[in-house]
């Protein structure tokens, strides 16, 4: 027997799922697994799980994180940068994949870690 009544709930009354679990590499055909090594000036595009709701990300030096290439690349605007040694939570559900640049001047150690339900 299942008690939902304490349950989180979205605006139609639907029991929100929470995580309950990590996982540590993307859904790329060829996945990415954390660490991830990433050269200084590159960027890289982590495919999200389809049972993701949150990433965290953690580095050595600061990212530029965005949901499109373009973002993270200067011609677009939708991107942030991260903080050097923090893990940074990002929600994730329905999203299909994030992009992570370096122009930190060497390679860093990207550490990520999904949450899955």
């Amino acid at each position: 027997m299942s008690d939902k009544g304490n349950a989180y709930r979205d605006n139609n009354g639907e029991v929100i799922p929470v995580g309950n679990k990590f996982q540590t590499y993307d859904a790329a055909d060829t996945p990415k697994e954390s660490p991830y090594s990433l050269a200084n000036n590159t960027t890289v595009e982590i495919t999200v799980p389809e049972r993701a709701v949150e990433i965290a990300v953690k580095s050595d030096a600061s990212l530029i994180i965005g949901e499109a290439q373009a973002d993270v690349e200067g011609t677009g605007n939708g991107y942030f940068t991260t903080v050097e040694y923090m893990f940074i939570p990002l929600g994730v559900g329905g999203m299909s994949s994030l992009f992570i640049r370096n122009e930190s001047g060497a390679t860093v150690n990207v550490e990520f870690f999904f949450i899955m339900v």
